[in-house]
């Protein structure tokens, strides 16, 4: 149901505006922008991907060098762990089941 409906079926009891009076504003002051707004085609964001690279000995051989700091953290109780490269400014993110070290093992592991 729009005003004017509403208006015009006199749901609203001694409501002193009228139909035409709603007509007049939408001329004086133009159409309602916050509903146009909010009525618009949302844009996906595009799904973050996955890009695995296997490790090989030839990998470790050219990048033999690289320092990866890690750190636990928690974000809404669950754990994650993050970490970045010291040269690469590689960032990585594992979430965790839980904090015991078998799983921080697991996640230090390269896949």
């Amino acid at each position: 149901m729009n005003f004017k409906h509403i208006l015009r079926r006199n749901i609203v009891k001694h409501f002193p505006v009228t139909p035409e009076d709603v007509e007049v504003a939408e001329r004086t002051f133009g159409p309602n922008v916050a509903f146009q707004k909010d009525n618009g085609t949302k844009i996906r964001p595009i799904p973050a991907t996955t890009d695995l690279v296997e490790n090989t000995p030839e990998l470790f051989e050219q990048h033999h060098d690289l320092i990866h700091y890690n750190e636990l953290m928690f974000v809404n109780g669950m754990p994650m762990l993050t970490g970045v490269g010291k040269s690469d400014r590689y960032r990585t993110l594992v979430l965790l089941k839980n904090k015991a070290d078998l799983e921080l093992f697991i996640a230090l592991i390269p896949s």
